[in-house]
């Protein structure tokens, strides 16, 4: 299915804001048609620039203690950075792949190996939009490049153009996606995929027997964003998927 992609860097459509930091809320909405890609986005800087990265560009990670991964841009894209040029907090490119991540603390990234490495978590994302088109691309730079060990923990919601979206995180030192049929609810708070479903699981309206509970913590706000991703299904009358 190929789907028109929108792209929001701060959503107020679905979410309440919150003034606690790294409390995010990133999802992806299918419907026949078109796809919708939102989040919220809480953190101590508020302040970003838009940059539009073009094609065809030489590039080498920005990295002193690790072998640096060197690359020539396949797609343009546009990017929100806070940090400068090369190290976006998320974006989208011309094949209409985009990246967004949240915080994790329970991320831990693999040991110093053969792989080259980016700069970062913020460059890897640059990596992923100047080289991907689809999800499983993203999956499978894992066997070229890493994320150094001891940078900061985060974790991504990845979507693509054919309808595809996939949580990534990195636990254990390993490499951790959910996509397809193993994601059926398409969305990533601050806590890992796994362990969020598993929590919706236990509340009335999926199944359990809790009562949800009405805070803006990381698996509330995610039972909160897969219950109104439900209802709006019910108000459109469309099929998500």
């Amino acid at each position: 299915m190929k789907a028109q992609i929108f792209f929001t860097t701060i959503s107020f459509y679905f979410f309440l804001y919150t003034n606690t930091v790294s409390a995010c809320t990133t999802f992806t909405i299918y419907t026949n048609d078109e796809l919708v890609f939102g989040k919220n986005y809480d953190w101590v800087i508020g302040n970003g620039i838009v940059f539009v990265n073009k094609n065809n560009v030489v590039k080498k990670a920005f990295t002193e203690k690790n072998i640096p991964v060197e690359w020539v841009s396949k797609y343009g894209s546009v990017t929100f950075n806070q940090y400068g040029r090369e190290f976006p907090s998320g974006g989208i490119n011309e094949t209409g792949l985009v990246i967004e991540l949240m915080w994790l603390d329970e991320t831990k990234y693999p040991e110093k190996d053969d792989r080259p490495s980016t700069g970062g978590i913020l460059q890897w994302i640059q990596y992923q939009l100047d080289n991907c088109e689809t999800i499983q691309e993203v999956i499978d730079t894992d066997k070229l490049i890493r994320i150094p060990s001891g940078a900061v923990p985060v974790h991504y919601l990845v979507s693509d153009k054919y309808g595809n979206t996939a949580s990534i995180e990195f636990l254990n030192g390993k490499l951790v996606q959910h996509s397809e049929e193993n994601m059926n609810f398409k969305a990533l708070t601050n806590d890992s995929y796994e362990k969020s479903v598993n929590y919706l699981k236990t509340m009335k309206e999926f199944g359990g027997d809790s009562d949800a509970i009405d805070d803006n913590g990381s698996l509330q706000r995610f039972v909160k964003s897969c219950s109104m991703i439900g209802n709006y299904k019910k108000q459109m009358g469309v099929e998500l998927l």
